[in-house]
């Protein structure tokens, strides 16, 4: 099911194309750009330069429910691992607030991305939830907990269609968020989502990543809350510091919040907790698990904090310094393509065969692990040329022997 943020846009387009967001364009060349994929003859995929996939994920999420409110706490680490290797920043954003009464954290597959013939497309789920923020604030009625979960999985489901054709069935990836939000009488909601991406195959072997079904975990939406704390990611550390009942060798759980949190635990009155301990013991979790896990979990960089309440959104810190997330872009995949404007067309895993394709020279082109083959043709405007000629040299360069080339004002005969 489609948010209603997409739910308009969703309609303007045949059903057979996949519409997705959350994309940046880079290619290498400056000013006016083209990227294509094809091959004359049978339907095929041309590379100028090899395809390779890419993933982001890496994550320590905590939350933690007071009687006031939530905590929400994560690290900054985003791992990489790309067909040239892998590497790591610790600019990754992963806590979002949406609108004035809601907030979420998210972990596991975070984005993604494609480069193929000197351009590269990149997806992020942050950029759904910056989107969605905006779009919350101009609401007469804060979006729940639940809503937010849908959005959620429809982003993640646009980051995992980058990947058709770079994964394979072994692969086993997974998309988590915990979602907090207040609603207007002061009652709240706490919902957590576990998404498996599953790898499946058709008949001619392709194979393509897609979202299986969610598993939630609602926790209680009174307005008395109760002590609660939620992990996502890698929870291993904290939880071990959790299940405890007094302090261990390990100086993290000898901090005074820790102190005061066994002490509760043995007492039965955790649901003491106030607001502003609860800051405390979800950076501590996080901080703890950057120090203890090991590189390969992915955790480390600053931490961001923030609360949410029934008075709205308090960040208590934020990194200075993220890193940009993808624009929100509109984007075609995994679609065949005929008649079909070239202008402004940005498309990753799409087949031209037998396509009528026109160009105005209005705008640049991007298309990524395309295929070409059959009877196509390229109908170029008079003045596609004088408006845009890199373009038009490139396409020219491109498609000969491969679509007949016309010149003409419109993709019609």
């Amino acid at each position: 099911m489609l948010s209603p943020l997409l739910l308009r846009l969703a309609s303007e387009v045949p059903l057979r194309m996949r519409v997705v967001f959350l994309l940046l364009i880079v290619c290498a060349f400056t000013g006016e750009s083209l990227s294509l994929a094809s091959q004359a003859g049978s339907p095929q995929s041309l590379t100028n330069t090899r395809t390779t996939y890419g993933l982001v994920h890496g994550t320590i999420d905590v939350i933690v429910s007071t009687r006031e409110g939530f905590a929400l706490a994560s690290d900054s680490r985003i791992l990489r691992d790309v067909g040239t290797g892998s590497s790591y920043s610790d600019d990754g954003e992963k806590l979002f607030t949406i609108g004035d009464h809601a907030a979420l954290v998210i972990a596991g597959l975070v984005g993604s991305q494609i480069t193929g013939d000197g351009c590269t497309v990149r997806d992020a789920i942050g950029t759904q939830m910056r989107l969605l923020d905006r779009s919350t604030k101009d609401r007469l009625q804060p979006l729940s907990a639940f809503d937010i979960a849908t959005d959620f999985r429809n982003s993640l489901d646009s980051v995992a269609s980058l990947l058709s054709g770079g994964v394979n069935g072994r692969q086993k990836f997974v998309g988590q968020a915990s979602i907090v939000s207040f609603n207007p009488d002061g009652t709240s909601e706490w919902v957590k989502i576990d998404l498996p991406v599953e790898v499946k195959s058709g008949e001619d072997g392709k194979v393509w990543p897609t979202v299986g079904a969610p598993v939630y975990q609602a926790h209680s939406g009174h307005a008395e809350r109760e002590f609660d704390v939620d992990l996502l990611g890698q929870p291993a550390i904290a939880e071990k510091m959790l299940s405890a009942r007094s302090p261990s060798a390990d100086w993290h759980t000898r901090t005074p919040i820790m102190r005061r949190y066994y002490a509760s635990k043995q007492n039965g009155t955790l649901n003491q907790f106030t607001l502003q301990e609860g800051v405390s013991l979800a950076e501590e979790l996080v901080q703890a698990t950057i120090d203890l896990a090991p590189a390969s979990a992915g955790v480390g960089g600053p931490i961001d904090i923030a609360t949410v309440t029934k008075t709205g959104i308090h960040w208590i810190q934020h990194k200075a310094n993220a890193e940009a997330l993808p624009p929100s872009h509109f984007l075609i995949t995994n679609s065949h393509l005929s008649p079909q404007v070239l202008d402004d067309l940005e498309c990753v895993h799409c087949d031209f065969t037998n396509a009528k394709l026109f160009y105005a020279g209005k705008a640049d082109v991007v298309i990524v692990d395309g295929k070409f083959g059959g009877s196509c043709r390229l109908a170029l405007s008079p003045d596609a040329e004088s408006r845009r000629p890199a373009v038009v040299t490139r396409l020219r360069a491109f498609v000969q022997n491969k679509c007949q080339i016309v010149v003409q004002s419109s993709n019609y005969p």
